[in-house]
């Protein structure tokens, strides 16, 4: 008997698109006082989180929690910029 290892052939391996997005989305939270570098991120966020979200389904991967993760974040980063862009602009004119 020896130790031999054997591995699968096939191998699920995770999608990237879903890691950027889940990656962009944590950056667009945390920069979301630069609006406009916050919402950039989130757009493209969003972009690689429903395409990599497509891939998953399609071609049977893993990181479906991580786009759709991702996606969550990448709105919720917008919905930070813009909200905090109205209470800068209410703060000037009151």
């Amino acid at each position: 008997m020896s130790n031999v290892d054997v591995s699968n052939d096939i191998d699920i391996k995770d999608n990237r698109k879903c890691i950027v997005s889940l990656v962009l989305g944590i950056l667009s939270i945390i920069t979301f006082i630069v609006a406009y570098l916050g919402v950039i991120l989130s757009i493209i966020g969003l972009i690689y989180g429903f395409l990599g979200l497509k891939e998953v389904n399609r071609f049977k991967q893993n990181g479906k929690r991580k786009a759709v993760t991702g996606i969550t974040c990448c709105f919720l980063g917008i919905f930070l910029a813009f909200m905090s862009n109205i209470i800068a602009v209410y703060a000037i004119f009151s």
